[in-house]
């Protein structure tokens, strides 16, 4: 019996600075969204993934954020911390 295996090709968005960049809904930039198109065309049959280089990093810190949000800044921060003061 063989067995059929399918090409995973990856997008790693490590993101771009500049305002051309944030395209349209989902705001992919414009070079993720030309790279999957030049993926497709390359190979038709392949799977396209597509991934943000916030994703690796919360991965590779067992899924927890890389860096804790500040204590300052409480509207930007979710979760239970901006529930109650914090404990000092």
């Amino acid at each position: 019996m063989s067995t059929t295996s399918r090409t995973t090709l990856l997008i790693l968005d490590c993101y771009t600075v500049e305002p051309s960049g944030l395209g349209v809904p989902p705001y992919l930039s414009t070079y993720a969204r030309a790279a999957y198109g030049a993926l497709r065309t390359a190979q038709p049959r392949a799977r396209v993934a597509y991934l943000t280089i916030d994703d690796v990093r919360w991965c590779l810190n067992g899924g927890q954020p890389h860096e804790r949000p500040p204590l300052s800044d409480r509207l930007t921060s979710g979760g239970p911390e901006t529930a109650s003061p914090p404990t000092r």
